[in-house]
């Protein structure tokens, strides 16, 4: 841990996302209802749970509206939409965006390639396994834009981190994280330090 309270992890590669925030811990009910609508044809659980990121966003000073240009999910390779029938990201942004009075945009961010599941690997694995993985269609929709980039769950914040870093090459102006849940128990098997770490840098805090 340095001086500043941002740890050796985070040293060696910052951050590219401005702060990101979870509305809970990825446990008990909130576990069971992710898996159920990321894997199950569970569709109209994107109201619920997207009542869960609109209530977050309300209670976290970061995650303030009028510092948000546009809602974007994460989004998923073609061939794994075609097998789940939606992207659960995006329709928990629709949902969140039409509440928040927030545009949303589904098509800007694209998966350009298909990726090993990032729960079979390492830290370092996760981060190497989506290198290159997304791409912008069209930079000037996001030119100047500060995003708020939607996913269900963040372990390691490798998927935010590529987002973030292709949104920003593409000329977004800053880009913050809000996800469903905070997979803290398989973090900690990566990063000892977890509750002590970064303590300086606001994208890793969940408050």
């Amino acid at each position: 841990m340095s001086e500043g309270g941002v740890c050796g992890e985070c040293r060696d590669q910052p951050r590219t996302f401005r702060a990101a925030r979870s509305a809970g811990l990825y446990e008990g009910v909130l576990r069971t209802l992710i898996l159920r609508f990321k894997y199950s044809p569970s569709r109209p659980l994107a109201d619920p749970l997207a009542a869960v990121l609109h209530e977050c966003m309300l209670r976290r000073r970061v995650l303030n509206p009028d510092k948000i240009d546009c809602l974007l999910p994460v989004p998923v390779h073609p061939q794994r939409l075609r097998e789940r029938d939606y992207n659960q990201s995006a329709e928990m942004a629709i949902v969140v965006g039409r509440r928040m009075r927030i545009p949303v945009d589904t098509k800007s961010l694209r998966k350009t390639r298909e990726t090993r599941p990032q729960m079979t690997l390492s830290a370092r694995d996760r981060q190497s396994n989506l290198v290159g993985a997304f791409a912008v269609r069209d930079a000037d929709a996001v030119r100047g834009k500060r995003i708020l980039l939607i996913d269900d769950v963040m372990t390691t914040g490798a998927t935010a981190q590529e987002c973030a870093k292709t949104l920003l090459a593409a000329g977004a102006a800053e880009v913050r994280v809000l996800t469903l849940a905070r997979d803290t128990k398989t973090l900690t098997t990566y990063y000892p330090l977890l509750h002590t770490m970064c303590e300086g840098f606001d994208a890793m805090g969940i408050n």
